[in-house]
């Protein structure tokens, strides 16, 4: 069975069938970045992330991005040195997510 297309019962709690179809379409995730590569709002996410976000001196520092998408503000941070979890609705986003984290060398 096609993973976006599941009756009602299957959904998972919470989740609209719109939402689903959404978070289930690989194009989405494909495009993602290119439609949203110069939304002013992400580079204040960035910035946000940046001053508030820091490393812990005593012992590993960790993060978990619920709906990450692409990991648009999980990558940026475990390459500052974050352990990262990356959780989304959207295999094909989360599988972004891995080529990322290969791509750029990241644990």
């Amino acid at each position: 069975m096609n993973r976006s297309h599941r009756a009602a019962w299957q959904l998972p709690i919470g989740v609209s069938r719109g939402l689903w179809e959404y978070a289930t379409a690989d194009h989405i995730a494909d495009g993602y970045d290119d439609y949203f590569a110069f939304n002013r709002l992400f580079e204040l996410d960035g910035q946000v992330l940046t001053r508030h976000f820091h490393l812990r001196d005593d012992g590993p520092s960790w993060v978990a991005d619920l709906g990450c998408g692409t990991g648009r503000a999980l990558v940026p941070l475990v390459e500052r040195g974050f352990h990262g979890l990356a959780v989304d609705l959207s295999q094909r986003m989360l599988e972004i997510v891995e080529e990322k984290a290969h791509q750029g060398d990241l644990p």
